[in-house]
């Protein structure tokens, strides 16, 4: 079984992952920090991205389970839509995305979903553990 990503490791990746394709860093917060999970620039769009794990992270002092159930998942899938959905609201001229592991168990409880973000304009990756990233729509459509 794949190993399970935190949402440190989702940003981190996907960040490398943006990197690479030309976008700069304007901000990156990690555990606990305060901020976008990501806030990343190119060519005069910017785009902020809220990101979810599949397990919680070391430092969580809450950490019960091995990984997050559908419940869970569902969970912190609907926060995640909240807060792109703020910051669209605050920052209507930003892209918005959400990011989330690559995973099973994370694919069954919000990949039904992904139609929808795509007509309100929400960007989706899946994130690899390996750091392959795949996304809904492709920012260079948008």
């Amino acid at each position: 079984m794949p190993r399970k990503l935190t949402e440190n490791e989702v940003v981190s990746k996907l960040a490398d992952f943006l990197i690479n394709e030309g976008w700069d860093v304007i901000g990156k917060s990690l555990g606990f920090e305060k901020g976008y999970d990501l806030l990343i620039t190119k060519e005069g769009k910017t785009l902020a991205v809220e990101a979810k794990g599949a397990t919680a992270n070391k430092e969580a002092y809450n950490k019960v389970r091995a990984y997050f159930d559908g419940g869970q998942i569902k969970t912190h899938f609907g926060k995640a839509l909240l807060k792109v959905l703020e910051i669209k609201t605050e920052n209507p001229a930003w892209l918005v995305a959400i990011a989330q592991p690559d995973d099973d168990l994370v694919r069954k409880h919000t990949e039904m979903f992904l139609p929808y973000l795509k007509q309100i304009g929400i960007i989706h990756f899946w994130v690899g553990e390996v750091g392959v990233v795949s996304e809904i729509p492709a920012i260079e459509h948008i």
